[in-house]
């Protein structure tokens, strides 16, 4: 029979024979027929109890299926080695690989895209869903980093496009905007795409009539609530950029460590090599001695490769973790900044912008016919009105 959403409903005809316990009064049921999902067991054995009354209960409950949770659409972004561009403005280009929406037939993509396009996807959500989480954008090149061509440099920003175009389809709400549809689904370049397509960038309450009793409803201790959650936000986006650059600092110092393991290994492998010269007296314990050598010398290898990956590890693992956890709150940190910018009260300004404009409009109809261009006092008309 069909069911809520047009999902079709199970039918389960069950009896269960309620069985009373001498020393509670409570009922015990038996366990449930297979098939079922915890869940869906417990709410059936729930009504058993309610309804023990009855010494048997022949029930027949409609069910929905389970349905399987949908999997996070997770983007990978690949450094081409490759420059493009002409010499002295030659940039890097990036594969980005997503799993493709479900209308669209193809199950996968992989388009070539620059760090301008990422930078202008950012931007244009920020103008437009300005009151939304906007993920926090990687960093430019700045003087902490002598060359943008620095492995490490690249490699750092790589993974902060990643967090970031990741943190994008997972949006609920930026994740359905046509442009970001396009950048993760057009192979071409997105330059080319934005000149033939027409994209509204205008805000997204722009022309949209809020309901009268909105400021009504809303709680009497919102801004408090709002500056307590803001306060909170700062502090913590500072302690997880603490954190971030500590596993940093903990990371470098076992690859270091790993390398002085390494040195240590290498040195006492040299030496097995010059024992029997240096105690070439008595050469009978050399073998010994060599042996014993050997074994430190594997043994600090082996930590060298322990250290290495453990390093890794953190690199890999919590430390882009704790990055991802300090990107989302430096975009609230972020959402809350633009809010104070784009809420501020500019009445006044607006004020000075029509008067200068209705000056201007003054001279314009002043000027003798001929001497005004065809349809700028149209345009000056329409920019009054805008404002």
């Amino acid at each position: 029979m069909p069911g809520l959403a047009g999902l079709p409903r199970m039918r389960y005809s069950m009896k269960y024979r309620a069985v009373p316990v001498p020393t509670g009064g409570q009922t015990v049921c038996p366990p449930p027929a297979p098939g079922l999902d915890g869940g869906r067991v417990m709410a059936i054995q729930q009504l058993v109890m309610a309804l023990a009354g009855r010494s048997e209960l022949d029930l027949e409950i409609s069910v929905p299926p389970v349905v399987g949770r949908k999997m996070e659409e997770t983007v990978t972004v690949n450094l081409l080695p490759e420059k493009e561009g002409m010499f002295m403005f030659q940039h890097r280009n990036y594969e980005v690989k997503s799993a493709r929406r479900e209308t669209i037939p193809v199950p996968t993509t992989s388009v070539t895209s620059t760090q301008k396009n990422f930078r202008y996807v950012r931007a244009q959500a920020c103008y437009k869903l300005s009151s939304k989480l906007t993920h926090f954008f990687p960093f430019e090149v700045n003087g902490t980093h002598l060359s943008a061509d620095s492995n490490s440099f690249l490699e750092k920003r790589r993974r902060g496009l990643v967090r970031f175009t990741n943190a994008l389809v997972r949006h609920p709400v930026l994740s359905q905007e046509q442009l970001v549809i396009m950048f993760l689904t057009v192979p071409t370049e997105l330059s080319v795409w934005r000149k033939q397509a027409t994209i509204s960038v205008q805000d997204e309450f722009t022309g949209r009539v809020l309901p009268p009793d909105l400021e009504d409803s809303l709680p009497a201790n919102l801004t408090d609530v709002f500056e307590t959650v803001r306060s909170g936000v700062k502090r913590s986006a500072e302690i997880y950029i603490n954190l971030c650059t500590l596993v940093e600092r903990l990371a470098k110092r076992n690859e270091g460590l790993a390398a002085d393991h390494l040195r240590f290994s290498l040195a006492l492998q040299s030496l097995t090599e010059v024992t029997k010269d240096t105690y070439a007296v008595d050469t009978n314990d050399v073998p010994i001695l060599n042996e014993g050598i050997m074994a430190t010398a594997r043994h600090l290898s082996n930590s060298q490769s322990l250290l290495e990956d453990e390093a890794r590890a953190w690199e890999n693992g919590i430390l882009e973790d704790l990055k991802f956890q300090r990107d989302c709150l430096v975009s609230v940190r972020e959402m809350f900044d633009r809010r104070d910018r784009y809420a501020r009260n500019n009445i006044s300004q607006l004020e000075r912008r029509i008067e200068s404009n209705e000056r201007k409009l003054q001279e314009l109809r002043s000027r003798p016919q001929g001497a005004v261009k065809p349809g700028e006092i149209e345009k000056v008309e329409e920019s009054i009105f805008k404002v």
